[in-house]
């Protein structure tokens, strides 16, 4: 079987946390798949400077990522 993902490891990906832009690196990918409605791609991703571990940031879903500050803002 072959999954296809919006991002890989090491993109650099924007979303939104605490109400800030915010600018990571992907450093994990999780698929859950079950062939129901519960299909999910998870990222964990971590800081682009002074990056604490692979983990800064956990749990991102792939609606709420995107490929540049712009095409984030956009969507707001």
């Amino acid at each position: 079987m072959k999954f296809e993902t919006k991002f890989n490891i090491n993109d650099h990906v924007w979303y939104i946390k605490n109400n800030k832009v915010t600018e990571v690196s992907i450093s994990a990918i999780e698929i859950f798949y079950v062939n129901t409605n519960q299909d999910r791609i998870k990222y964990n991703a971590k800081n682009i400077t002074n990056s604490v571990s692979w983990l800064d940031h956990i749990n991102l879903f792939e609606d709420t990522l995107f490929k540049s500050k712009e095409e984030l803002l956009l969507s707001l």
